[in-house]
C-alpha cells in the first residue's frame, strides 16, 4: 500500500525577501499512519519529558533556596533567643547584684613601729575594714584574711547599712609557706537571703553555701567588742 506524501514548494513572494515554504500534509487518515506522524509524536513525548524534567529541576532548586533561607531564618531567630536571653540573665544577676556590689572589704597595716625588738618574721598589727555602703544590713558577715604572712577569720552577726566595721588582726610570727599578704576574704547574706562572696582580688560571686550560715559570734568583753567594731569614719 502505498503511502501518501509531503509535497512542499518553496516560494519567492518578493525579491531578497525570505523564502516560504509551503507543505501539502497528507489526508488524516494517511498522515497518522506515516513514518512523519510517528516520528513527530516521539519528538513531542521526548520534549515533554525534557520540559518536566526541566520544571522538576526548577522546582528542587526553588525548594532548596527556600529551604536555606528558612534555616537562615531560623539560626538568625535562635542567635536573637540566645542574645536575649544571655542579656536577661545579665540583667537578673546585676538585680541580684543590686545591693551586694556596694560590699567591700579590705586590710590595712597598722603602725609598724612596734616591730622594734620582734623577731624578723613579726608581722605588724593589722585591721580588717568592712565597709557597707548599701541602703540595707547585710547579715552574717565571715572574713578570711591574710595578714603579711599571718591568717585567721573573723565573723560579724550584721553590719548595718551605711556603715563600717573594723576588726583588728594582732602582730605575730609569720606561718611558713604563706605568701599571700595583705588580703581579705569577705563571706555575707544580702538583705534578701542570697550569700555573697567578695574574693581576694575583689571578685563579686553569687555562692549556695555559706560557712558561717548559722555561726555564733565570739565572745569578747564589752571593750573588745567596742573597739573592734565601732564604726571608721
Amino acid at each position: 500500500m502505498d503511502t501518501e506524501k509531503i509535497s512542499c514548494a518553496v516560494e519567492r513572494l518578493i525579491l531578497n525577501a525570505p523564502l516560504k515554504l509551503n507543505c501539502n500534509l497528507p489526508s488524516e487518515e494517511g498522515w497518522l499512519g506515516s513514518p512523519v506522524a510517528d516520528w513527530l509524536s516521539g519528538v513531542g513525548t521526548a520534549g515533554a519529558a525534557i520540559i518536566a524534567l526541566v520544571l522538576a529541576f526548577r522546582a528542587e532548586k526553588a525548594a532548596r533556596k527556600a529551604e536555606r533561607r528558612a534555616d537562615t531564618a531560623e539560626a538568625a531567630s535562635l542567635k536573637e533567643q540566645q542574645k536575649r536571653l544571655k542579656q536577661e540573665q545579665a540583667q537578673e544577676l546585676e538585680d541580684k547584684r543590686s545591693q551586694a556590689k556596694h560590699v567591700a572589704a579590705w586590710l590595712e597595716v597598722l603602725d609598724v613601729s612596734d616591730l622594734d625588738g620582734k623577731p624578723h618574721d613579726w608581722r605588724p598589727d593589722c585591721q580588717v575594714i568592712i565597709d557597707n555602703a548599701s541602703d540595707e544590713p547585710i547579715w552574717e558577715v565571715g572574713v578570711f584574711h591574710w595578714s603579711l604572712g599571718a591568717s585567721g577569720h573573723s565573723f560579724l552577726p550584721v553590719v548595718p547599712p551605711g556603715q563600717r566595721r573594723t576588726i583588728k588582726v594582732k602582730g605575730k610570727p609569720a606561718k611558713d609557706g604563706l605568701t599571700i599578704e595583705e588580703a581579705v576574704k569577705l563571706i555575707f547574706r544580702d538583705n534578701t537571703g542570697r550569700d555573697w562572696q567578695r574574693a581576694v582580688i575583689g571578685n563579686l560571686i553569687l555562692i549556695h553555701d555559706n560557712p558561717f550560715r548559722g555561726a555564733i559570734p565570739e565572745t569578747t568583753s564589752p571593750e573588745d567588742s567596742d573597739r573592734d567594731q565601732q564604726p571608721v569614719a
